[in-house]
């Protein structure tokens, strides 16, 4: 559901406002990611657009939409759903925790994940916006790798 407007070309990062989730949640898009929204900016589109739209409707793709489209790449719910994607992001960048060199809560600021302990949270209000940044450099490489 992410709009042009809430996209900045210039700094690479995406602003998710709060009315689309509990709080605001900012995501710097890596390298490939931008490459490719730099390339998809190129048509012609107003701010409001969705950056992915259904052109049959020019709204945006639902959670179903996306689930069908897993379906026709041979994908069954069970195997693949958007939800288990970031299940798979979570459990692949803890187990290479070593190799990034980033702890398991920048993995969780990631997913927008809110600390679960509410005596830590009332301490901790990091964003780890540097750390963040740098783990979804890491992301986007290493799916660039596998691809």
């Amino acid at each position: 559901m992410a709009q042009w407007q809430e996209i900045d070309l210039q700094t690479g990062v995406w602003t998710i406002p709060e009315h689309k989730m509990e709080v605001e949640h900012t995501v710097t898009l890596s390298s490939p990611i931008l490459k490719m929204i730099k390339e998809l900016d190129t048509h012609p589109h107003s701010k409001e657009d969705y950056i992915f739209k259904n052109s049959r409707n020019d709204k945006e793709y639902s959670e179903n939409a996306i689930n069908t489209m897993l379906k026709r790449l041979g994908y069954a719910k069970e195997e693949l759903t958007p939800h288990g994607l970031r299940g798979t992001f979570s459990t692949i960048l803890n187990d290479k925790l070593d190799e990034h060199g980033l702890s398991s809560d920048v993995i969780e600021a990631c997913l927008a994940h809110s600390i679960s302990n509410k005596t830590a949270r009332s301490y901790n209000h990091a964003q780890y916006e540097k750390q963040k940044a740098k783990l979804l450099e890491y992301w986007g490489n290493l799916l660039g790798d596998i691809i």
